[in-house]
C-alpha cells in the first residue's frame, strides 16, 4: 500500500489537472514529484518506435533533445522500458554502474549533460499507442536512486500520465457546455491522442481498415484542417480547430450542407442570419444578382422551401 505522502501527492496531481493551464502542468507535476523524490532534471515526452517527439525538458538545456536523437539507437534504458511498460527502471541496476560508464551513450551524451543517475518509466497511451516516458536525472554520481525511490516513482507514474490526460481534455472540451459527439484530439504529427467512442466507428465508414492511432494518410494536412477547411468524403465530413498545441477534429455524417462551396456557404449563412441580398453583396464584393443565385442554389441543394428552414439547417451545423 502506498505511504500517506504518496496518496497526498496523487491528490495534488489530480487537483493540478483541473486547476493548472495545460502548458504548465508538467512543470507543476514534477515539482510535486520532487517533494517525494529529489532529482536535478527531467525529460517528459512522447515517442513511437521510430520517432521521438520534442519533450518537456525540466531544468534542462534545450539542446539535449537533438543531442539525444542523434544517439537514441544506443539507449539501453529505452529498450528496457519499451519491453516492460509501467515498470520503473534504474539504469545502474539494469546494466551495472561500471558498464553504464562504458556505454557509447554515456560517453557521447550522458557525461556531457551530467546524467549520472537515471530513473525511467514508460507508459503506453491507450488511444494512440504512443510511449509516454518520464525520466529523472541526478547530476551527482554520489547520489544513487534507492529502491524505495524507484517504487515511489513506479506508484506515481500512471497517475502522472492520467492527470496529464485529464487536464488536456478539460482544456479542450471544457470550454463548451455541448461538446461534439464524435471528436478526436490530434497532435502535430497526426497521432490521435484522445478520442470519443463515436469517432472511431464513424471514420471507419470512410476508411474501413483505419486502426485509430493516426489520422488517415489521405486526409489533407493538419495545417489545412486547422485553418478551418472542412474535408468532405463519401460518408463523413471533418472540421477542425486549434486547441493550443493540439487540433480538435470533429466528424459528422456527410450531408448536402457539407457539399456547398465555400462561397455558397458563406452567402447562405449570412442570409440565414438575417442579412439582405444588398448587404451581403456589399460585404463580399459581389453583385446582388450573384448573391440571389447563390441563395437559390442553396435552397435547391438542401431541398428547403423557406428562409426559416434554411436557417434551421445551416445554423444547426454552423452555429
Amino acid at each position: 500500500m502506498p505511504p500517506p505522502a504518496i496518496n497526498r501527492a496523487v491528490l495534488d496531481l489530480y487537483r493540478a489537472s483541473r486547476e493548472t493551464a495545460p502548458g504548465r502542468f508538467q512543470e507543476h507535476a514534477l515539482t510535486i514529484v520532487e517533494t517525494l523524490l529529489p532529482f536535478d532534471s527531467a525529460w517528459w515526452g512522447m515517442s513511437s518506435p521510430l520517432q521521438v517527439q520534442r519533450p518537456y525538458l525540466h531544468r534542462c538545456d534545450a539542446r539535449i533533445f537533438q543531442d539525444y536523437v542523434a544517439h537514441m539507437a544506443q539507449d539501453l534504458l529505452r529498450e528496457a522500458l519499451v519491453a516492460r511498460p509501467g515498470t520503473t527502471i534504474d539504469l545502474d541496476a539494469l546494466v551495472g554502474r561500471a558498464r553504464h560508464l562504458r556505454t557509447p551513450l554515456y560517453r557521447a551524451f550522458g557525461r556531457k549533460w551530467a546524467m549520472e543517475r537515471v530513473l525511467g518509466t514508460l507508459q503506453v497511451e491507450p488511444v494512440s499507442g504512443l510511449y509516454e516516458s518520464i525520466v529523472l536525472w541526478r547530476h551527482d554520481a554520489r547520489r544513487p536512486f534507492t529502491e524505495d525511490e524507484r517504487r515511489t516513482k513506479e506508484w506515481l507514474a500512471p497517475h502522472l500520465a492520467q492527470a496529464h490526460r485529464i487536464g488536456r481534455l478539460l482544456h479542450v472540451l471544457g470550454e463548451s457546455p455541448s461538446a461534439p459527439r464524435a471528436w478526436a484530439l490530434v497532435d502535430e504529427y497526426g497521432h490521435v491522442r484522445e478520442v470519443s467512442p463515436a469517432f472511431v466507428p464513424l471514420l471507419r465508414k470512410e476508411w474501413p481498415r483505419w486502426l485509430g492511432e493516426r489520422l488517415p494518410e489521405s486526409l489533407p494536412s493538419l495545417a489545412q484542417l486547422r485553418a478551418g477547411r472542412a474535408w468532405v468524403g463519401d460518408s463523413i465530413a471533418l472540421n477542425a480547430s486549434a486547441r493550443g498545441a493540439y487540433v480538435l477534429v470533429v466528424a459528422r455524417h456527410a450531408s448536402p450542407i457539407h457539399r456547398l462551396g465555400a462561397r455558397e456557404r458563406e452567402v447562405a449563412l449570412r442570409y440565414a442570419r438575417g442579412e439582405s441580398h444588398a448587404a451581403i453583396a456589399a460585404a463580399l464584393g459581389l453583385a446582388p444578382a450573384t448573391v440571389r443565385n447563390h441563395v437559390a442554389r442553396c435552397f435547391r441543394r438542401l431541398a428547403v422551401h423557406s428562409k426559416i428552414e434554411l436557417a434551421r439547417r445551416l445554423l444547426a451545423e454552423f452555429p
